[in-house]
């Protein structure tokens, strides 16, 4: 009976000072009073994502309101304890969106640079990763265009902010973008080109992820079109095919630039990836490597008698495959 009677003293307790910091939260109160809340809810929120239920609305609604409070850390620390909301199960993520969060966290980004900003990217990439509901608000609001232009800006590049941009992208354009402006996706693919040629593994493979998604493009082509065009990407793209950690996401790339039309196919054959590819095949890739390179083959060989021709051209290809398998 004590063990049960301390542990509901313990819940009043935290129930009451998170009460406390949510009238502290209200807007009549003063600056530093409201910086002072938004700072607990940060740290709470970093040691447990998950709202107490009765709070969860209230809390959600306040942080929102806050991303617009320029004072002090009010901003950052509101997207900071967003970003965190938006690991918690989904019921409380899409409040996020339901209460205006997607606006808010827009117009904080395009109106802060820095933690701040680079927070709010955060924010937006974990609420993209929650659910395909989500991820499609997110690439339907303002948020992408405003990602690459910050991505593009000449700065940029050498930025320590560059990372959670890079993976936010990543998780809001996974498995296709279809309603992005292509003038959009061309500025895109032109400052991810350069990201490709880091030295940090994480941001170089999130950034070739991106451009495969892109290339995810089976309606019209206009985006494979813009990866084919963009200088020296596909270039880099086949360079990548040697480096470990980046092959998978290189040739899922290259495979989605092949599913293309004929001229499309073409020119990645022209670039040189049959014997690149070729080249690293082999009986110790792994199975699913292995998997990547079939279907890249098969959908040359279901192309124009020409490419049927240079596949089997190719570094005594069939020998290949047959020792392989």
């Amino acid at each position: 009976m004590e063990i049960r009677t301390t542990r509901e003293g313990n819940d009043n307790s935290y129930n009451a000072e998170i009460e406390l910091h949510l009238q502290l939260l209200l807007p009549y109160n003063s600056l530093p009073a409201q910086a002072s809340a938004v700072e607990y809810f940060r740290r709470l929120l970093i040691r447990n994502h998950i709202l107490p239920p009765p709070f969860a609305d209230a809390l959600i609604k306040s942080l929102i309101r806050c991303l617009r409070v320029n004072f002090a850390n009010i901003q950052r620390d509101a997207a900071w304890a967003l970003t965190n909301c938006a690991c918690s199960p989904h019921e409380i993520c899409y409040k996020i969106i339901q209460y205006g969060g997607l606006e808010a966290l827009v117009e904080c980004a395009a109106e802060t640079d820095g933690e701040t900003r680079d927070q709010v990217f955060w924010a937006l990439g974990n609420i993209a990763l929650d659910c395909p509901t989500c991820q499609e608000m997110v690439q339907n609001s303002a948020a992408l265009p405003l990602m690459i232009n910050v991505l593009v800006s000449p700065t940029f590049i050498r930025s320590k902010w560059i990372r959670n941009l890079i993976w936010a992208l990543s998780q809001i354009i996974r498995g296709g973008i279809r309603t992005l402006d292509i003038t959009f996706v061309r500025a895109a693919l032109t400052g991810l080109r350069p990201v490709l040629y880091l030295e940090d593994s994480k941001i170089k493979m999130d950034a070739i992820w991106t451009v495969a998604y892109i290339a995810d493009d089976n309606v019209g082509g206009g985006q494979i079109d813009a990866v084919l065009q963009t200088p020296a990407l596909l270039e880099r793209l086949i360079e990548l095919l040697a480096e470990k950690r980046a092959m998978p996401a290189a040739l899922r790339a290259l495979g989605n630039l092949v599913v293309g039309d004929d001229a499309q196919t073409q020119a990645v054959l022209n670039a040189g990836l049959l014997p690149r590819m070729m080249e690293l095949f082999g009986p110790m890739m792994p199975i699913n490597q292995k998997r990547e390179i079939m279907w890249i083959l098969s959908n040359i060989a279901a192309g124009s008698q020409r490419q049927i021709d240079l596949l089997f051209e190719t570094n005594d290809i069939v020998e290949i495959l047959t020792d392989t398998f």
